[in-house]
């Protein structure tokens, strides 16, 4: 069976393309494409580029309709908008594109535009006769839905999917612990069909959901907002000067430098009950919170540094408790976690330092929203009886797109004049690491795209750790993102108990340990002020070439350590062609670009010299 998961559109749209009956999976977020991080385009734009995908049917990671329906994913003004925002990004497009494909885009524009038109004057009856509440939101967004798939050449069924639920099953059906029976999976984010966390058991036999944590309207200062621990915790964010619902780790990172707001931490946790397996916010204490205007105030006050970390202290402890209250049998010992909200590593780190799951805990690579298209295609399958245990074994997230040598090949062609290359085969890790110790950051582009936030040594920017001025380097002149961000280590497995304090063998950076103090001198750019690090922990199973290039790394330096962060600059999405490589390449500070099997450099102009 050919199952198309999907986060259809919204916040981090995503497809997850699972063939059971071949064991292939297929996973792309359309940022991947568009460039813009965490777009909310539709799949169509993923579709249109990879037409080797052929579903038998298509799923949703969002099932609640109705006038009270939070999530505008499920709403008729929820698509009317998508519609909208295809109009303009064709027009915005068409300026860029030859005369002879203006017409084209028009019609295509044009059509929608009657589509709108349409679906503004829908009732409850006019597509499916839906008598409930609900009824006219579904006509309308299954309507849309199948019309932009149409538009891709699939008529294919169409169903949903609780959010909640994708979330928790993108966490079970990739962890090692389906294999043992059962698991604890706890899911939180902003929100989804009305709550912003739920709590389950899953085994082979199926789930029971122990609980969940409403996520609630309110009206504050004329405006709408959702009361739930993800959303605050996004506020905040906003207030503080950054963009909302994407750069939450910039807090996360600047609440290393502060100290929590006594006062305001006690507020905070006055607010929040947790009893039968639910956090429960109170509106009334909390409203003062969604104000942004209020929020810079205190930040004022305080300091920017202290507000991180009050909301940041204050979002580890709520979790941790939860944890902690969970009501689960006695022979649970494993813990999955999946949501936006996981995507915080220090969180993750105080559930493993103060929870009773200790290394026995498991975090989805693709915590976020695009996961729920990988839950989404795994409960299809599961609901068709499809045999879904071989997925555990696909232990690293390459799941995306992987481009030939003729391909890359043509893209160096196109800029020949711009760049020299050679081709060194299989050879270029060990000419990679030699780099690397020479003090020279890189570029890495190798076999298929991670799905997921973290790059994990396909899609990756790698420097040597040792050197202080490296995390200044790659923030300031390459990513162009604040010098204070926190970069990331790739660590050989065999290095891990010799690196740092209790750790388990983790593999996505999804989780930060402790650096032995007696290494802080020796690796200064692979920790953050507090002395933690987010690392990959990398045998030679998960990736034979960037495992190589780690063990020659260790034979040059003493440590099989580099710094990898996420191949793009600041802004944009991480990479995922050639074009894309070559492209961020020239426009940052990259010293060397090994694509492919290629060694690429500038050529070096007067301005160089």
């Amino acid at each position: 069976m050919r199952i198309l998961g999907t986060k259809f559109w919204g916040h981090d749209s995503a497809l997850y393309y699972l063939d059971t009956d071949a064991k292939e999976i297929f996973a792309l977020s359309t940022e991947r494409i568009t460039r813009i991080k965490h777009d909310r385009i539709d799949v169509t734009v993923a579709l249109n580029q990879f037409p080797a995908i052929r579903p038998d049917i298509v799923v949703h990671s969002y099932g609640t309709f109705g006038d009270n329906s939070l999530d505008e994913e499920n709403r008729k003004d929820g698509v009317i908008f998508l519609l909208q925002e295809k109009i303009a990004r064709d027009f915005i497009s068409s300026s860029h594109l030859p005369k002879e494909h203006m017409p084209q885009r028009f019609v295509q524009s044009h059509k929608l535009y009657h589509e709108i038109h349409r679906i503004m004057e829908l009732d409850g009856g006019e597509f499916i006769g839906m008598p409930d509440n609900g009824s006219m939101h579904r006509s309308a967004v299954e309507h849309t839905f199948k019309l932009l798939l149409a538009s891709s050449g699939y008529s294919v069924p169409l169903q949903f999917a609780n959010h909640h639920l994708c979330h928790a099953a993108s966490a079970y059906f990739t962890s090692p612990y389906c294999a043992d029976g059962k698991a604890a999976v706890v899911t939180f984010d902003g929100w989804g069909d009305h709550c912003f966390g739920k709590a389950f058991i899953f085994s082979a036999n199926g789930y029971i959901e122990l609980g969940k944590s409403p996520a609630l309207s309110f009206s504050h200062n004329g405006r709408t907002h959702v009361m739930s621990v993800g959303e605050l915790y996004a506020v905040f964010t906003e207030a503080l000067g950054f963009r909302k619902y994407s750069d939450e780790g910039k807090v996360e990172a600047l609440a290393a430098f502060g100290t929590p707001d006594s006062k305001m931490l006690e507020q905070l946790n006055a607010a929040t009950q947790i009893r039968d397996n639910a956090i429960y916010l109170d509106p009334r204490k909390l409203a003062q919170y969604y104000d942004p205007t209020f929020i810079r105030s205190v930040s004022e006050r305080i300091g920017i540094e202290n507000c991180s970390a009050t909301i940041q202290t204050f979002l580890e402890e709520t979790i941790v408790r939860y944890l902690n209250a969970l009501t689960l049998p006695n022979d649970i010992e494993s813990i999955c976690l999946s949501g936006g909200v996981f995507a915080n590593v220090i969180i993750n780190l105080k559930i493993f330092e103060r929870c009773r799951f200790g290394s026995r805990m498991y975090i989805t690579p693709f915590m976020a929203d695009e996961g729920t298209a990988c839950g989404a295609a795994i409960l299809t399958a599961v609901k068709h009886g499809k045999n879904v245990s071989w997925i555990k074994e696909w232990k690293m997230p390459y799941l995306g797109p992987e481009y030939d040598r003729t391909t890359v090949t043509e893209a160096l062609e196109n800029i020949a004049e711009k760049v020299t290359y050679e081709f060194l085969g299989e050879d270029w890790p060990y000419d990679a690491a030699k780099s690397i110790h020479a003090n020279k950051v890189i570029g890495v582009f190798q076999g298929r795209m991670e799905f997921g936030p973290r790059a994990l040594g396909n899609r990756s920017i790698l420097a040597d750790p040792r050197d202080r001025q490296t995390r200044e380097k790659i923030n300031l002149s390459i990513k162009r993102r604040p010098v204070w961000q926190p970069l990331c280590p790739s660590v050989l497995e065999s290095e891990r108990e010799r690196l740092f304090e209790a750790s388990f063998s983790h593999k996505h950076m999804a989780i930060a340990f402790r650096l032995k103090r007696e290494f802080f001198d020796a690796l200064p750019s692979a920790i953050h002020v507090d002395g933690t690090a987010r690392p990959q922990f990398v045998s030679k199973e998960d990736n034979p070439s960037y495992f190589t290039l780690l063990t020659r790394v260790k034979e040059l330096s003493g440590f099989g350590v580099v710094i990898n962060t996420s191949f793009n600059i600041h802004g944009r999405a991480i990479v995922m062609t050639p074009t894309d490589a070559l492209t961020d390449f020239l426009d940052c500070n990259l010293d060397v670009l090994y694509i492919a099997g290629y060694r690429v450099e500038r050529k070096q102009t007067r301005f160089d010299r």
